[in-house]
């Protein structure tokens, strides 16, 4: 198993990653402004959450929309906030491993007006008919959709034998089965997502009652507070020093390396982004949100540009 994993979430190929994820604990939280909440105020702490699960990680806020040229799906929100929850508090993958995201539409959003069909939309990318279909008799999955505070909600479990034994946990179950509980809830601004992952032996009903009662915690919340708002500041978290000017900085002189390091896989002389999104990522010590968000600042500020192979290249240099 990769130390690295994709959340128990709904979001197709664009499920946060735990390496984009900012290690964190309840320091770093504060509690919901009753009258302009942010966003991340929503996310619960390790005290609102069932006890055997403590606050791991957390990202960044990001803005997904038609200009987005690093990441984008039309099903993800114009801004969302995630946290991940594990026994231990740390990010690797375990056993058992709980996350939420809370996910706002800006009123130019594509569903921005029908929030039902946003969330019927991303069930069907997600848990469409034809692929329930192909599951089969080793496999049980449960499929409910209720009203809760007014708005939907779609509860899914699946539960399926492991056949191939990735953490030891598993190898010492007799018969590991691996649990994936999701729900989806919708709220006036967007909706709430809510998702388990667990093994090897989990007692029956468990994964559901994870992530609806964590889901019951967020839509309460939702239900009593106003419209969150988007906080200006970058990163959204407390307590983390980040000189943005010097990151900048930093990941010019990484493209710049890049670029003098060419290959004969490449038309032109640049930086392949996912070179140069890991060589940020290892030299800066910040997540892949955070590099995302440098590479905005610098093609706002026209240093940088992408050529038709996808090349990233500084702008003004002789290529």
């Amino acid at each position: 198993m990769s130390e690295f994993f994709r959340l128990p979430l709904i979001g197709g190929p664009n499920k946060p990653s735990s390496s984009s994820l900012m290690p964190i604990d309840d320091a770093y939280m504060r509690r919901p402004d009753d009258t302009a909440p942010k966003l991340f105020q929503l996310l619960p702490d390790s005290s609102h959450v069932p006890p055997a699960y403590t606050l791991a990680g957390g990202q960044s806020d990001h803005v997904n929309d038609d200009d987005d040229t690093w990441h984008g799906n039309a099903l993800e929100p114009s801004h969302a906030t995630t946290a991940l929850y594990t026994p231990d508090g740390q990010c690797e993958y375990q056993p058992r491993v709980l996350a939420c995201r809370l996910c706002l539409l800006e009123n130019t959003h594509e569903f921005a007006t029908d929030i039902t069909e946003y969330h019927e939309s991303k069930v069907a990318d997600e848990f469409g008919e034809e692929k329930r279909e192909l599951y089969t008799d080793w496999v049980d999955s449960s499929f409910t959709q209720t009203i809760v505070n007014g708005f939907k909600r779609t509860v899914f479990t699946i539960r399926k034998p492991v056949m191939t034994a990735h953490i030891p946990a598993q190898q010492q179950a007799s018969r590991p089965v691996l649990v994936m509980a999701f729900t989806l809830q919708s709220t006036p601004w967007g909706c709430i997502e809510t998702g388990a992952f667990f093994s090897p032996d989990p007692e029956p009903g468990a994964g559901r009652t994870a992530v609806t009662d964590l889901a019951d915690t967020l839509s309460n919340r939702a239900d009593r507070l106003s419209q969150p708002k988007v906080t200006g500041e970058w990163p959204h978290l407390y307590d983390r020093s980040v000189d943005t000017n010097q990151l900048v900085s930093d990941a010019k002189a990484i493209i710049a390396k890049l670029t003098e390091q060419p290959t004969e896989y490449q038309d032109e002389p640049g930086a392949v982004l996912s070179n140069l999104i890991d060589r940020v990522q290892a030299e800066c010590g910040i997540t892949r949100q955070e590099v995302y968000k440098v590479l905005d600042i610098l093609e706002a500020k026209g240093a940088i540009r992408r050529d038709t192979t996808g090349i990233i290249q500084l702008a003004g240099e002789s290529q």
